[in-house]
């Protein structure tokens, strides 16, 4: 399902992000779930543009800042759910992570 921008709009006037309701729609329409045990990095580059960054704990600007070439290995909450866009990884579930913040890395053994 994809929303138009007057949707999107809508929802932004609600106080909801419209755009990142989309993409969290369109990924889901298009099968894009990221699926436990999947090795990921983290799309350094989009999280640390938003607008936001220099205001978020200095705690998690700094573990994305020193893992931004790490390989990691995605993990279910189970209060999540089989399909969640909120996972957390095997190898540091101190954070939980949108899946639009994620790579999945392919072919990686």
């Amino acid at each position: 399902m994809t929303m138009n921008r007057e949707q999107r709009r809508n929802l932004d006037k609600k106080g909801f992000d419209g755009n990142k309701l989309a993409a969290i729609m369109n990924a889901v329409d298009d099968n894009q779930i990221i699926k436990e045990g999947e090795k990921v990095k983290l799309d350094v580059k989009k999280i640390t543009g938003r607008a936001d960054w220099q205001k978020v704990n200095e705690k998690y600007r700094t573990f994305v800042m020193d893992n931004s070439k790490t390989t990691f290995t995605v993990q279910y909450e189970e209060k999540y759910g089989d399909k969640p866009s909120l996972v957390t990884f095997a190898e540091d579930n101190t954070w939980l992570w949108w899946t639009g913040d994620l790579i999945v890395i392919k072919d990686c053994k």
